[in-house]
């Protein structure tokens, strides 16, 4: 099976609800809500990164998709800003998770998980730190680096314990590396997780329909 294989069980079946924090979900809220009253391709990837940084990895790909579709050259004008940025904000680590975002997606895969880990360094918020490393460990399991991966999505896990596409990418990772036993545990909690979703109010439903 391909590493796309691995992409899409991250992002197509990870469920739109999130355990993060009241300020993160501000901030969500606020990025939102920007997007909808413009057209400027740099604030809707702003929202793709906020969507990325807590876990609704469907809904920040999908902008992200929006934007090459509307302007393909986006990638590496946003490149050009996010370096900008980090030349006079080094420590703040959203201006490193966009960088890292703006590296991966120019194929500049390996240079962006130094930056993914400065965030993992710098960000207060735990829920970043598991989700920065979720990134790392993709980029190691599209070279099917499964065991390297694996270690790493067990660190995510430990910071960001409620993220179900976390779960799914490492029982995506047992199944390549023949943990069979690990697999059908690592299902059962997801099972779990799904169920408990129900009463999560940080859902992408309520993000969308919040007056």
């Amino acid at each position: 099976m391909s590493s796309k294989l691995l992409f899409f069980v991250l992002v197509t079946f990870s469920l739109s609800f999130s355990m993060i924090s009241e300020a993160q979900w501000k901030d969500l809220k606020v990025a939102y809500k920007t997007a909808q009253t413009t057209s400027d391709l740099r604030v809707k990837f702003n929202l793709a990164m906020a969507y990325a940084s807590t876990g609704f990895l469907q809904e920040g790909f999908n902008e992200l998709a929006s934007i090459n579709k509307i302007d393909p050259s986006f990638a590496k004008k946003i490149l050009g800003q996010t370096t900008e940025e980090l030349e006079v904000a080094s420590g703040d680590w959203k201006a490193n998770f966009n960088h890292a975002f703006a590296l991966y997606f120019n194929d500049k895969k390996e240079e962006s998980k130094e930056y993914f880990y400065k965030v993992v360094s710098l960000s207060p918020e735990s829920s970043a730190k598991g989700w920065a490393l979720g990134y790392v460990a993709y980029i190691h399991g599209e070279k099917k680096d499964w065991k390297k991966g694996l270690q790493i999505i067990e660190e995510a896990i430990r910071y960001e314990p409620d993220g179900v596409a976390l779960f799914l990418a490492k029982g995506y990772g047992q199944q390549q590396v023949g943990d069979y036993f690990g697999l059908t545990g690592t299902l059962v909690k997801v099972g779990s997780m799904q169920a408990s979703s129900v009463f999560n109010k940080y859902s992408i439903d309520n993000l969308k329909n919040d007056k």
